[in-house]
């Protein structure tokens, strides 16, 4: 993301406000890391969600919706997300020389009478876990479609060529190729991924597990079983569902995210074998 500006991201101060602080490492444990910025730098952009990721066990900073909808998507259940690292900073000496090779200029704005580089950035960083173990990176930016101006594809151009010098893959995720359903469905469980935030005790999670799973066999949606076991098991309306939120988040009830709206999600009912 290398058309913010914030006085201290200054490319000649990178050492100071990057190194010095601690901030972008990707050896760091997750919940450790430092992005380059937080929403708070940029007060005037009028999207200040923090999201509060259940992977990383910290807080994030997307500063705009189709980051917020990046980082909902690889929080799914199914997809071996292991680390995210948001607005990461990029080393000026390369970012500066790979635009010398590309032949663009290199992001910069007016500042102390002159023109100055500024530190460019990616929007996410992934770490995925791989079939036996194996950890894997992929760098990716997210852009509005339209926002794809000339020259904030000569900007992409320099970032990709930074990840290819790394040797880590790098994609450019445009908001118009989001899976829509996914992150609506997502939105609707993220409150529920950790087992403190449900509105009941450890008892009430067994037993609304233990009644739902067999019960989504049936092929009734979610909604309707989740409303029954509230009526069978005594429960405040809405605890079932909570709970079947958790589970979705878990893995634990094998629901399509990407499928129907969850509320209406149904499994494939059991079927006698002749």
């Amino acid at each position: 993301m290398s058309g913010r500006f914030h006085p201290y991201f200054l490319a000649r101060d990178y050492t100071k406000c990057v190194i010095a602080r601690g901030k972008c490492l990707l050896e760091a444990p997750p919940e450790q890391y430092k992005p380059l910025f937080t929403v708070v730098d940029f007060p005037s952009f009028g999207f200040r969600t923090m999201f509060g990721s259940w992977i990383v066990n910290r807080v994030m900073h997307p500063v705009s919706t189709p980051e917020f909808d990046t980082n909902l998507m690889f929080h799914a259940p199914g997809m071996g997300v292991v680390n995210l690292a948001e607005q990461f900073a990029l080393e000026p000496a390369l970012t500066r020389e790979i635009a010398f090779e590309l032949q663009v200029d290199h992001p910069a704005v007016a500042h102390g009478g002159k023109k100055q580089d500024i530190i460019m950035s990616t929007d996410l960083v992934v770490t995925f876990e791989r079939p036996g173990g194996m950890l894997q990176r992929h760098a990716y930016a997210v852009k509005q479609a339209k926002d794809l101006t000339e020259r904030v594809i000569e900007k992409l151009a320099i970032e990709q060529a930074y990840w290819t010098k790394r040797r880590i893959p790098w994609s450019l995720i445009l908001d118009t190729r989001l899976p829509r359903q996914l992150i609506a469905n997502m939105e609707l469980v993220m409150e529920f991924a950790e087992v403190g935030r449900l509105p009941c005790d450890a008892i009430v999670v067994r037993d609304a597990t233990a009644w739902i799973v067999p019960h989504l066999r049936t092929g009734a949606p979610l909604r309707t079983v989740c409303s029954r076991c509230d009526a069978a098991l005594g429960l405040p309306r809405g605890t079932a569902l909570s709970v079947a939120y958790h589970l979705t988040l878990k893995g634990t009830l094998p629901l399509d995210l990407r499928g129907a709206y969850l509320p209406d999600a149904t499994i494939e009912p059991l079927r006698a074998v002749a």
